[in-house]
C-alpha cells in the first residue's frame, strides 16, 4: 500500500503516524461509547440523540473550521485539537471514576465537546496532504492512509470484542475508564508526531466576487463550489447518501440487541467485518488506480445500498457479517478517488473551506437521521428500517448520473515533475 512514501517523505510520515495512533483510540471509543449509552439508558432513541450531538458541530462549525484551515498554520490547528481532545477524554474519565459510574449527562457533553474540537482538525489534516507529498503521489497517500485506518479500526474492533468485552464482564466502570484513557493517550501520542511537522501556512488567493459584492471569507468556499458544476453534484450526492447512512449505528445497536444477543463482542465483530471489507477494497483501488470519479462513486454507493438492504433479511450472524464485508469493499471505490479529486482540483487557498463544506454536507442530514433512528426502529420495525435506509442510498446514487460534469469527471493526470511543487514537499 505505497509504504515507500513513509520512507521518502518524513513530513508525511509524521502526519501519517500521528493519525494512525489516534485512530487506534478512536477504534476502541467508537463501538464502546454508543454501547455504554444504550446500557446506561436502555433506549435506542437515546443512542440516536447522543449520535446526533456528535455530528451537530460538524454542521454548525464546519464553515469556520474550513476558514481557519485556509488562514492559519494547519500544523498548529492539528496540535491544539489533539491536546484539547485528550483533555476532554481525561476529564470525562475522572468524573466517571469519582462518581463510580459515568453520569448520563457526561456522555452527552463529551460527545458534543469532542466533536466541537475535532471539526477543526479534519479540514486542516486533509488539506495538508498535498503539501507534504508530491501531487503525483496524492492518490497513493490517501490509499495508504485509508488502508491503514481500516486495519487499525479492524484491530480495535477485534480488541473490543475480546479483551474489552472481558473487562466489561468484570466491571462496566473499568471498561469505560479503559476506553476513555486509551483514546486520550492516543491523542497525546498523535500530538507528539504532528508537532514535528513543518509549518503548513496556506497559500493566499484573491477572494471570489459574488453577485456584485464581496462576500465574507466564510462563504468563499461556497462561491467556489457554486462555479464548479462537478463539485455541486458531488456535494448534493454526498448529502443525500448520508441521509440514508445516518441511522446506521443506531440500527446496529438495535440489531445486536434484538437479533444477536446484545453482547458488546458481537457488535464489535460486525464492525470488524466492515473494516475488513474496506481493507480489501482499498488494496484493490491501490492496484487498479481508478480514474472515473463520478461513475466510481455511483457503483460504490449502489454496492453499499444493496448490502444494507440485504441486512434486513439477515437474522444469522454470518449473513450480517457478509453484507457488512460487502459494504466495506464498496466504500474505498468512492472515498479514495473523491478525496484525491478534491485535493488535486481545488487550489490550496480554498482547499480547507471546500473540504469543510464537503464534511459539513456529509453530516448535515445526519443529526436528523440519527435522532430519528431509534424512533424509526420502534415505529416501523428494524427490518423495514434497514430497507428504508438501503432505498434512500440507492436513490441518492442517481444524482451522480444527472450531472454530466461529475459523471464524466476523471482524476487529472499529474506529471512526476510536480514533485517539487511545494516547499514542504521539496524539503521532505
Amino acid at each position: 500500500m505505497k509504504f515507500d512514501l513513509l520512507r521518502t517523505h518524513p513530513a508525511f510520515r509524521n502526519l501519517f503516524l500521528g493519525q494512525a495512533i489516534s485512530q487506534i483510540g478512536d477504534a476502541l471509543y467508537y463501538v464502546a461509547f454508543m454501547f455504554m449509552v444504550k446500557r446506561l439508558t436502555g433506549r435506542d432513541d437515546m443512542v440516536g440523540f447522543v449520535g446526533a450531538l456528535e455530528v451537530l458541530p460538524f454542521l454548525l462549525l464546519s464553515p469556520y473550521a474550513g476558514l481557519l484551515a485556509d488562514r492559519f498554520d494547519r500544523r498548529k490547528i492539528m496540535v491544539w485539537t489533539d491536546l484539547l481532545s485528550a483533555g476532554v477524554l481525561f476529564m470525562v474519565g475522572a468524573i466517571a471514576y469519582f462518581n463510580g459510574s459515568p453520569p448520563i449527562w457526561t456522555l452527552f457533553v463529551a460527545a458534543c465537546l469532542l466533536s466541537c474540537i475535532r471539526v477543526f482538525f479534519f479540514p486542516a489534516r486533509t488539506s495538508s496532504v498535498p503539501r507534504v507529498v508530491p501531487e503525483d503521489r496524492v492518490a497513493d497517500a490517501f490509499t495508504l492512509t485509508l488502508g491503514t485506518q481500516n486495519i487499525v479500526m479492524l484491530a480495535g474492533c477485534a480488541l473490543s470484542a475480546s479483551v474489552l468485552s472481558l473487562l466489561y464482564e468484570r466491571s462496566p466502570l473499568v471498561f469505560f475508564l479503559s476506553i476513555m484513557g486509551l483514546n486520550g493517550l492516543s491523542f497525546l501520542l498523535s500530538w507528539v508526531f504532528v508537532a514535528k511537522l513543518p509549518p503548513l501556512v496556506p497559500e493566499k488567493a484573491e477572494p471570489i466576487e459574488g453577485e456584485g459584492k464581496r462576500e465574507s471569507e466564510v462563504l468563499q468556499g461556497v462561491l467556489f463550489v457554486k462555479k464548479r458544476p462537478d463539485l455541486k453534484t458531488l456535494m448534493f450526492t454526498t448529502a443525500f447518501f448520508c441521509l440514508g447512512v445516518s441511522p446506521f449505528f443506531v440500527t446496529y445497536v438495535a440489531a445486536n440487541d434484538q437479533w444477536f444477543g446484545g453482547k458488546p463482542g458481537t457488535l464489535a465483530w460486525f464492525e470488524a467485518s466492515f473494516f475488513a471489507g474496506m481493507i480489501l477494497g482499498t488494496w484493490i483501488v491501490g492496484k487498479r488506480q481508478p480514474k472515473r470519479v463520478g461513475m466510481g462513486m455511483f457503483a460504490a454507493m449502489l454496492t453499499v445500498a444493496i448490502g444494507v438492504g440485504l441486512m434486513a433479511f439477515s437474522r444469522m450472524p454470518i449473513l450480517f457479517v457478509l453484507w457488512n464485508f460487502l459494504c466495506g469493499i464498496g466504500v474505498p471505490f468512492s472515498d479514495i478517488p473523491v478525496r484525491t479529486y478534491l485535493q488535486l482540483t481545488v487550489p490550496d487557498a480554498f482547499r480547507g473551506r471546500v473540504n469543510a463544506l464537503h464534511n459539513m454536507l456529509a453530516t448535515s442530514m445526519m443529526p436528523l437521521g440519527m435522532a430519528m433512528g431509534g424512533l424509526l426502529v420502534s415505529a416501523i420495525g428494524l427490518q423495514t428500517t434497514f430497507l428504508a435506509m438501503g432505498g434512500m442510498m440507492a436513490a441518492s446514487c442517481l444524482i451522480t448520473l444527472f450531472g454530466k460534469e461529475f459523471r464524466d469527471a476523471q482524476l487529472p493526470s499529474v506529471s512526476a515533475d510536480s514533485a517539487l511543487g511545494s516547499p514542504e514537499t521539496a524539503a521532505a
